[in-house]
């Protein structure tokens, strides 16, 4: 009679362990191989562990622990790995999927407005594409755009759209980040590659020897990616819009100065499940608005013009969304230390302008009063000069510009 199924689990247990296996990877690998072979769930398994095994199984199984003796990864071997509640596809051409990435599903859930769901989501380097399929999933009113440079990638990615039915909404397109994309988003998620290649010693064979390494490595000091995503990103991002970036070990200082150093407001150094910063939520409110440039918050138009030297606020005989303040040097503000002819956009398209003139002697960051005609607080639009003149709860709320 045939050993049962559970001592063929356990040999198979051990034999991972020889092969350098921690003895909980080893017994979790063990029963999953099985699992897939046979075709059933944990319960199953746990209820006929003590069945000999059935035809075949022996063979089959016998050939998947010798794979994963070689240390290729459980998912590659049984062809996909759960996402955010889903199943992937995966293939030796996409990462496999990992927890910690699901903190920017978190992330972007957490702070999507319900009044005014995201419209359009990319995903920059979408691999397998679980965080677009996952996004679309979730934001059902929304239109995703997954970009990679891997053209296998987004085959895969997009059977796995298909399989989830959200495949209508998704549009894979072959770049590098986000080149050529003329759409604008309101968010761009990624999980770009950021393992310096100096840490290529440091890490696993099932990493090194198997999954794809343009995926991985982002130069010496992994931050070659992140670096051109965050100096591009802005382009292709609305304003109040949210870019959600994944990074490594170690990582959050350098990220943090990087976002700073291209205008990006920090929102969160979101952790994951161990406590550790896993991933980024940058705001675009503090990018610089470039001359000419046009910016949309609802029905309210703020145009800069004169390379910054004034800002102009039109209401188009609509509703607004909010009421704008246009703080700035020039037509607004010929002294950083007198406030002038400020504009006032409220609800009631109401434009109010009046003078507040200050004495030297005045403390222009108490002095500094804003009156909104309806509820919703004002959005401010501050030069460097004059962000010292705010009062603590504006300049919370302020979107800075900087001219170029």
């Amino acid at each position: 009679m045939d050993r049962p199924l559970h001592e063929r689990i356990a040999a198979a247990r051990h034999s991972l362990v020889a092969a350098g296996l921690s003895h909980e990877d080893a017994a979790v690998d063990a029963e999953v191989l099985a699992r897939h072979v046979l075709g059933w769930d944990r319960a199953t398994l746990l209820t006929r562990e003590i069945d000999p095994p059935p035809s075949g199984f022996v063979e089959a199984f016998e050939r998947l622990v010798e794979r994963r003796s070689a240390r290729e990864p459980v998912a590659y071997i049984t062809g996909h790995r759960e996402f955010w509640g889903l199943e992937f596809e995966v293939t030796h051409d996409v990462l496999i999927p990992r927890p910690e990435t699901e903190v920017i599903v978190e992330q972007a859930l957490a702070r999507a407005d319900r009044s005014r769901p995201f419209q359009r989501i990319i995903d920059v380097g979408t691999g397998s594409g679980c965080l677009a399929v996952s996004l679309a999933k979730e934001c059902t009113s929304a239109q995703v755009i997954a970009t990679d440079v891997s053209a296998r990638a987004l085959a895969v990615a997009a059977r796995n759209a298909q399989a989830h039915h959200v495949d209508d909404r998704i549009r894979f397109v072959r770049t590098d980040l986000m080149a050529g994309i003329t759409e604008v988003a309101d968010l761009i998620v990624s999980n770009p590659p950021y393992v310096a290649v100096t840490d290529t010693d440091h890490l696993q064979p099932e990493v090194t020897a198997f999954e794809p390494h343009e995926a991985l490595f982002a130069g010496d000091d992994g931050l070659s990616v992140i670096r051109r995503l965050l100096q591009s990103a802005s382009a292709t991002l609305t304003r109040g819009g949210l870019l959600i970036v994944e990074f490594g070990f170690g990582q959050s200082d350098a990220v943090t100065a990087l976002a700073e150093g291209a205008g990006w407001t920090v929102l969160a150094l979101a952790p994951d499940l161990q406590g550790i910063p896993r991933a980024a939520v940058l705001g675009s409110s503090c990018l610089p608005w470039r001359p000419g440039e046009r910016a949309a918050a609802e029905d309210v138009q703020v145009d800069v013009e004169d390379r910054l030297t004034g800002v102009g606020v039109g209401v188009e005989d609509r509703p607004v969304a909010a009421g704008v303040v246009a703080l700035g040097p020039g037509n607004l503000c010929s002294d950083p230390h007198h406030l002038a002819d400020q504009v006032v956009v409220t609800l009631d398209q109401v434009v109010e302008r009046r003078d507040m003139p200050a004495g030297d002697d005045q403390d222009m960051s108490r002095s500094l009063r804003v009156d909104v005609l309806e509820r919703d607080q004002p959005v401010v639009l501050v030069d460097d000069g004059s962000r010292d003149l705010l009062r603590d709860d504006l300049a919370e709320e302020a979107i800075h510009f900087r001219a170029p």
